[in-house]
């Protein structure tokens, strides 16, 4: 999935600055930088979409049962932020999104509860 993200972000960037140097280019003015700034921005979104649109499938590969049993075994089937032992998530410490992997040093047990506050932002975790 990362690569594949990382090349649909590279790409509407890649869009995105063609578009602006032809832009900023053209008017050869040092005050329509803002606007220049404006357009790319515009073109990175138009960008993504068009490329979104393409069916270029996000392909996120599922954890293994060895690997979820080998976690759950490692942390002794308790969040790692608290003793809860009911309905625990799989977390990856690195989102596949930014290149993490479904290794089980990349992962880790949380309750519901924890979970949520991780990707909220409220609760940090120590890599």
């Amino acid at each position: 999935m990362g690569i594949i993200y990382n090349t649909k972000v590279f790409l509407a960037y890649l869009i995105g600055s063609l578009i602006l140097s032809f832009y900023i280019g053209a008017q050869n003015n040092s005050q329509n930088v803002g606007i220049g700034v404006f357009i790319f921005c515009w073109a990175f979104l138009i960008g993504t979409q068009y490329l979104m649109r393409k069916n270029v499938k996000f392909k996120r590969q599922p954890i293994s049962s060895n690997t979820r049993e080998y976690v759950f075994r490692r942390q002794g089937g308790t969040c790692a932020m608290c003793s809860e032992t009911q309905l625990l998530d799989l977390h990856h410490k690195v989102p596949v999104s930014q290149g993490g992997t479904n290794h089980p040093d990349n992962l880790i047990l949380l309750c519901p509860n924890h979970h949520a506050m991780v990707h909220r932002g409220e609760k940090c975790i120590h890599i």
